[in-house]
């Protein structure tokens, strides 16, 4: 209706029923305020109104454009079977390619077996490889465990080296330049001393520190004399470094044995040799025994300490430890050969009392070649897994592919027949199509048509009407809303008049109170006073909206303007 009120306020004059249709359709339509069976109805009445309201022949050739009924003659009858019949053939044809079912029914059983074998061994495989990940994780793990020992005990090590640096700066830059060259050697040039010896019992230290010179402690051991020479030649010639350098004897360490046995020193309180205190590289132990005797120095007991002057003379020892002193014992070479004791107090060790367990070292860098040697297979055997997984998926996929295939073809196979027995049903169906009156049956559709056809007619003229009865609802109602509006604006009017009354009134009775007469003070207008109280004496009108809601309904509409129109006339 909204777009019925559009009509009616732009003025739009339509003159046939045509024309309403073509308007109403585009903006209905538009805002799809009607179901297509009522547009359906606007054409109906459209195209009727078109024949000149000649409702009989329009209905006819309505009925003959409405129902386009198929030539069911014998000729055309006989080209459909012919046709069927070869789409028959045809599909006959084609079936005998596709082999039977029973076979394609045993090549899907085979697929499908060897489609499970093959996820069974990928789920296999991805349950190894699962494995290997957390072994590896474990590996991983533990080697950053050892890792993690192997710097703490490099810590110790780092500890000597800044007491070797503060000592002797040029050993230190030396060290640094062998870590970074060594690879320049023929043979491992061993760091200095002071670094590659441990002590066994880091209370002895001082003992071993006692018994071997500063000298020999920051000398690097070069295993022979090709590397001896090189070192030097770098170190001291080319960047003029003061450091020690030193070749170990050729003797085998087996060689170097003390004078006295040690079983023949227990009686004096010795316990062991100073050789048996540590621990070093076999060239660093040779070049000591050589050059230090520390094969040939034991070490005593409180006994020992006790009877200095009795185990110098005694045992026949060139050098010995007690548990506080060095002792040296020197022969004359002259006269009577006497003996003479040098005794000296050990001092607190510097270096070798930083402690760094070397066998725990040696043991933890083997345990971590060991796992990375384990990581190392273990990611072999990933990598192997993976391309044999790689395989079993291409292999899946085809037998997935195989399957797919088979299936559509059982499929093909069961539609083909399906087909075939359609067309010769149709055939069938054909055959005995004569026994039926289909002349009878066309006329019993063109009837029911017509029925349908003349019930919309009646529908769309219904509407039409409704529509009519609703424009003359609207203008009246516009018509009322104008005379509204015009009452209004007097009813305003009046108000503002009674307003101005009401305040000439006041200053009237304000004055009385004052004692000013009303014959000697400013005289009032005697029509204004008598329009004062006439206005004072009327009511004000009051503005009653007016709706503008409206029903849709036809009847409804009509029903409520007979009542205004009533109601009016009435008034």
């Amino acid at each position: 209706m909204a777009v019925y009120f559009k009509l009616v306020l732009e003025e739009i004059r339509v003159e046939t029923f045509a024309d309403k249709y073509s308007y109403f359709t585009s903006e209905i339509n538009l805002l799809q305020l009607i179901p297509t069976s009522l547009v359906f109805a606007f054409k109906v009445a459209a195209w009727i109104e078109a024949k000149e309201n000649e409702p009989s022949c329009a209905l006819q050739e309505w009925d003959a454009c409405f129902i386009e009924d198929p030539d069911y003659s014998d000729s055309e009858l006989s080209k459909s079977i012919g046709r069927w019949e070869t789409e028959i053939v045809s599909l006959e044809e084609s079936l005998e390619n596709v082999p039977p079912v029973e076979d394609i029914n045993e090549q899907l059983e085979t697929v499908v077996s060897d489609l499970r074998k093959v996820s069974s061994n990928l789920n296999r495989i991805m349950t190894e490889r699962e494995r290997i990940r957390s072994d590896e994780e474990s590996v991983k793990r533990q080697l950053d465990n050892y890792k993690r020992q192997i710097q703490r005990l490099e810590d110790t090590r780092n500890q000597r080296e800044e007491e070797m640096r503060k000592c002797s700066q040029h050993t230190y830059d030396a060290l640094q330049w062998l870590r970074a060259n060594q690879y320049r050697f023929k043979e491992m040039v061993i760091e200095p001393t002071m670094l590659v010896v441990t002590v066994k019992d880091p209370a002895k230290a001082k003992f071993v520190e006692a018994a071997i010179p500063f000298r020999d402690m920051t000398s690097f051991v070069c295993q022979n004399t090709e590397d001896l020479h090189l070192f030097v030649q770098e170190t001291r010639e080319r960047q003029g470094l003061k450091i020690n350098a030193v070749q170990p004897p050729a003797e085998d360490l087996s060689d170097f044995k003390p004078k006295k046995k040690l079983i023949d020193l227990k009686k004096f309180g010795f316990q062991s040799y100073l050789i048996d205190l540590i621990e070093a590289p076999n060239a660093v132990l040779r070049y000591l025994c050589k050059t230090c005797y520390i094969h040939d120095t034991p070490l005593g007991n409180d006994q020992t300490d006790m009877n200095v002057s009795c185990v110098a003379d005694q045992s026949g020892l060139i050098r010995f430890f007690t548990p506080t002193s060095s002792c040296s014992v020197k022969q004359s070479k002259y006269g009577l050969h006497d003996k003479s004791t040098r005794i000296s107090r050990v001092r607190s060790a510097r270096f070798l009392d930083v402690q760094m367990d070397m066998e725990r070292h040696r043991e933890l860098l083997q345990q971590c070649q060991e796992l990375r040697q384990e990581s190392q297979q273990h990611g072999d055997r990933d990598r192997k897994l993976q391309v044999d997984e790689e395989g079993l998926r291409k292999q899946e996929s085809d037998l997935r592919q195989q399957k797919k295939d088979l299936s559509t073809k059982k499929g093909l196979k069961k539609k083909v027949e399906m087909d075939i027995q359609t067309r010769r049903k149709r055939i069938e169906e054909s055959n005995t199509q004569d026994a039926i009156d289909l002349k009878r049956e066309e006329l019993k559709m063109r009837q029911s048509m017509r029925k349908i056809n003349e019930k919309r007619v009646q529908l769309a003229a219904l509407l039409q009407g409704i529509m009519e009865d609703c424009r003359d609802v609207v203008l009246k109602r516009i018509r009322l809303a104008f005379r509204h509006a015009q009452l209004a604006n007097e009813s305003e009017m009046l108000q503002a008049a009674q307003r101005d009354a009401i305040s000439t009134l006041k200053d009237a009775e304000d004055a009385t109170s004052d004692g000013v007469s009303l014959a000697t003070g400013s005289k009032l207008d005697s029509s204004t006073y008598s329009a004062a109280l006439f206005l004072l004496s009327s009511k004000p009108f009051s503005r009653s909206p007016v709706s503008t809601s409206y029903d849709t309904a036809g009847s409804t509409h009509t029903d409520r303007f007979k009542r205004s129109c009533n109601d009016d006339s009435g008034g």
